[in-house]
C-alpha cells in the first residue's frame, strides 16, 4: 500500500482528493470516509461493502435537507466510490444480484471473505472451493452461472480430439 500518496504498487496514480462539494456531501450524507475512492482494498468484501455504503447513499439523497449546495445527483454520490464505468459494470451487475438474490454469499461478502474464525460461512460452502483469494472475476463467474462456479472437464487422449472436432463441425454449419 503506498503510503506516500504516490500512487500504488501496481503503478496506478493516487486518487483525485475530494472536492469541496464532495467533502460536502460526505458530511451531509454521513459517509465512512474508509470506504471512498481515495482508499485503497480491492478484496471482495471491501468492494462489496463500498457498494452498500454507495446504495444507502443514493437512498439518502432525497431525505436529506441540502441547505448550502444543491441535491447531489446519483452519479455524484457512486463517484465518490468507484467510477462510473466500474459502477455499472461490474459493481451494479454483479453486487445488486447478490444482496437480493444470494443471501449465502451476501453473509459471506459481508464477513469480508476469508476463514478466520468468524461466524458465517466458509469459503467452501459458497465457492464450493478454497482458494487463497476471490476476484471480481470470479464474483461475475459466480453470479453468471446463478450462484455456482463451472468447472472445466479434464478430456483426455482420443476423446479430446472428438471434443475439438465435435466443437469445429459445430462452428462450421
Amino acid at each position: 500500500m503506498d503510503t506516500a500518496g504516490t500512487g500504488d504498487s501496481r503503478g496506478k496514480p493516487p486518487p483525485k482528493p475530494l472536492s469541496t462539494r464532495e467533502d460536502l456531501i460526505v458530511a451531509t450524507l454521513g459517509i465512512n470516509k474508509t470506504l471512498l475512492r481515495l482508499t485503497s482494498g480491492e478484496d471482495l468484501g471491501n468492494l462489496y461493502a463500498r457498494w452498500l455504503a454507495a446504495t444507502e447513499a443514493i437512498a439518502n439523497i432525497k431525505n436529506v435537507t441540502w441547505n448550502t449546495t444543491s441535491r447531489p445527483t446519483q452519479a455524484e454520490v457512486t463517484n465518490l466510490f468507484i467510477s462510473k464505468t466500474r459502477w455499472h459494470n461490474p459493481w451494479e451487475r454483479v453486487f445488486k444480484p447478490i444482496a437480493t438474490k444470494y443471501p449465502l454469499m451476501r453473509a459471506w461478502l459481508e464477513r469480508i471473505g476469508g476463514d478466520d474464525g468468524d461466524d458465517g460461512p466458509k469459503d467452501a460452502e459458497v465457492w464450493g472451493s478454497v482458494r487463497s483469494r476471490y476476484t471480481m472475476e470470479d464474483l461475475r463467474a459466480w453470479v453468471d452461472n446463478d450462484g455456482e462456479i463451472k468447472k472445466e472437464e479434464k478430456v483426455k487422449g482420443k476423446d479430446k480430439d472428438k471434443k475439438k472436432k465435435k466443437a469445429t463441425s459445430a462452428l462450421s454449419r
